[in-house]
């Protein structure tokens, strides 16, 4: 069982119009550079639409916690559709979970061991 207070992997980060989909914290930490979490340059939401806070460890290891705990953020689902409009799955979209679960397939970096 998930604490309510924990984010829910996958999460989607966008820096602009450019989106990232991270499916563990080690995976977004590996990845992200924490001078530009330090700069906030990111914005963050975890799976159910809520509102991540992107900070820098001592260690300089980036990690999540949730700024809110509201779900389903219309502006999550708004930056989706747009990140989305560009692929060919934009017309297949009949609803919000469809839009992430679309992200999650298109946008998730690789690479990761």
């Amino acid at each position: 069982m998930t604490d309510k207070n924990t984010p829910v992997f996958p999460i989607f980060i966008f820096e602009g119009h450019d989106i990232s989909v991270f499916l563990s914290s080690d995976n977004m930490s590996n990845y992200l550079e924490h001078y530009d979490v330090m700069d906030s340059l990111f914005v963050g939401y975890d799976f159910e639409g809520r509102l991540l806070d992107l900070y820098v460890e001592e260690d300089m290891r980036v990690q999540c916690k949730l700024a809110s705990t509201d779900k389903n953020n219309p502006e999550l689902l708004q930056k989706l559709t747009e990140a989305l409009t560009d692929t060919p799955y934009h017309s297949l979209l009949v609803n919000n979970l469809m839009k992430k679960i679309y992200a999650v397939a298109l946008f998730t970096e690789k690479g990761f061991k």
